[in-house]
């Protein structure tokens, strides 16, 4: 019986424990802000002498993880600390002048750069920026990912960007990603946004991004190209394998339906060019959001681009029971992807309703 008694006050103890750290989980946890902001003005203030402004806050959780976002203002600028699960605090107060100081760099050894960006930007208490980028990362062991990006610049050959192995020189761990845009205007829309899995990322920035380079140890340098094809008032992608480039002309072709799917966008029919018959292929789909008769209500998760209140459906028909997946929204198109496997399909966006 006294077993029985300690097993099942053990039990007590640790869901109390779970539904305590399962509090930090909710957006709105006040006990949960009351406790952390003291320890964030302190975090910035013995790091940078000054006493930053609490304008806003953000808690990303999945599963056991849970994310804090402080957005503050101090010294002129606008800045976040991040608490991550285990209470780390960094922060990325320094994250402009160190992506410019990368800038700098790189424009000097090919010219015309319009955007560096270091991705993960954020940093711990003890790693302050000392003036010199490339001592930074060094002495403080960090692994840097460059993303990169030109207006109309070729790295068909590789050979532009040969440079980057000066900081093997330096004893600096990198990987990095060159883009190359059609215009200033695409430009800014793909600078700043990360792109860890490279060409799985960018393809979904394509008509964006006219091409791109990228070194990812330990599977070495690749170089793809993006070419968009348009079909009435969207565009389309053929996803390619990994190292493969895309067929000169296009597989697939899509007009608009007579037949609706949706009152929210118009219908698209995709139709098969592939004469050996049925084949397996991925296309991302991009819609302009100007076709489509509702605004993006985007899930609250930090960083989101998904969308709660539309879905993209598809099936044979238009008047069968379609199938639903997920949006996002990438610059200005609702983006999704479809496997096409047969010789026609309808697809369109519907909207989400909720009670």
């Amino acid at each position: 019986m006294k077993q029985l008694t300690k097993t099942l006050t053990a039990c007590i103890l640790l869901i109390t424990v779970v539904v305590n750290l399962c509090g930090c989980f909710r957006k709105n946890d006040q006990s949960t802000r009351e406790l952390l902001e003291p320890q964030v003005i302190e975090y910035v203030k013995e790091k940078y002498g000054f006493k930053p402004d609490i304008q806003d806050w953000f808690t990303e959780s999945f599963r056991s993880k849970c994310d804090h976002y402080v957005y503050l203002y101090g010294e002129g600028k606008k800045f976040m600390v991040h608490v991550d699960s285990y209470e780390k605090f960094t922060d990325n107060y320094e994250s402009d002048e160190i992506d410019e100081a990368v800038r700098r760099w790189i424009d000097e050894r090919l010219p015309g750069i319009y955007y560096a960006h270091v991705e993960d930007g954020f940093f711990a208490k003890d790693e302050k920026y000392n003036g010199d980028v490339w001592d930074f990362f060094k002495s403080h062991n960090k692994f840097v990912r460059i993303t990169a990006t030109y207006v109309q610049q070729s790295f068909s050959n590789g050979s532009s960007v040969s440079f980057m192995t000066e900081l093997d020189g330096l004893g600096i761990r990198y990987d990095y990603t060159f883009l190359s845009c059609p215009s200033e205007e695409s430009a800014k829309i793909v600078c700043g946004e990360s792109f860890p899995n490279e060409y799985i990322d960018i393809m979904y920035y394509a008509p964006y991004i006219d091409e791109s380079l990228s070194l990812n140890e330990p599977f070495g340098q690749a170089y793809y190209t993006y070419g968009v094809r348009s079909a009435e008032d969207c565009l389309y992608f053929e996803v390619v394998a990994n190292g493969s480039e895309p067929v000169p002309y296009s597989q697939y072709s899509i007009h608009k339906s007579k037949e609706s799917m949706s009152d929210l966008c118009p219908t698209y029919k995709i139709s098969s060019n592939y004469s050996g018959g049925n084949t397996l292929m991925n296309l991302l789909i991009f819609i302009p959001l100007s076709s489509i008769s509702i605004n993006p209500m985007y899930q609250e998760y930090y960083g989101s681009n998904k969308v709660e209140n539309m879905r993209y459906v598809y099936g044979n028909t238009p008047d069968g029971d379609p199938y639903k997946g997920i949006i996002s929204v990438y610059g200005e198109y609702a983006v999704f992807q479809l496997n096409i496997t047969g010789s026609e399909l309808y697809f369109s966006i519907a909207e989400v309703l909720y009670r």
